[in-house]
């Protein structure tokens, strides 16, 4: 299982330096027929292999009626294993007890939402309006690429994303 996680995560990686490389000039998505839950499976395991994973909360509230989706199912989980590592961070400083990260799926007239959130500190007024610009972080380690490269994901999708924070922090896109 281990081998398979690790050969799956470096062709993800090597996808994500070519995506920066291209950051300029984004190539064309090649979608499929996705199962939004098997993507967020495998973010799960990367993310539970993560320094740390182990004390915090991961609450999966998923809608088991979820039809499959057109997309592109790398750069999807590159969308939510972000906001997972963002969620991460942002409840390593708490009580053990407190740190959680949710992710929920919900069937919609029109498609598909996909909910990260967590229990941290929510977003910081002063760089909310700028939350997706390339190179913008409050993290020490970070380089401010994350949440910029999920946005062009997402763009490239044709599907929204929201944040908001109220006790945390929710992002929240929708798949047609």
């Amino acid at each position: 299982d281990y081998a398979q996680v690790i050969a799956r995560e470096a062709k993800r990686v090597d996808g994500l330096v070519r995506e920066l490389l291209d950051l300029a000039r984004p190539a064309a998505l090649q979608t499929a027929p996705v199962d939004v839950h098997e993507v967020l499976g495998h973010v799960e395991v990367l993310a539970r292999g993560i320094p740390g994973a182990e004390r915090v909360a991961f609450v999966e509230r998923y809608d088991p009626s979820l039809p499959r989706v057109m997309g592109a199912a790398e750069k999807l989980k590159q969308v939510v294993l972000n906001l997972v590592l963002n969620g991460m961070d942002a409840v390593g400083g708490l009580d053990e007890n407190a740190r959680r990260i949710t992710v929920r799926t919900a069937a919609l007239r029109d498609g598909v939402e996909v909910l990260v959130g967590d229990s941290g500190t929510g977003i910081d007024p002063a760089i909310a309006s700028r939350l997706f610009d390339s190179f913008v972080t409050t993290k020490a380690h970070g380089m401010g690429l994350g949440l910029s490269i999920a946005r062009s994901i997402v763009e490239a999708h044709g599907i929204e994303v929201a944040a908001g924070a109220a006790g945390g922090t929710i992002f929240r896109f929708r798949l047609p």
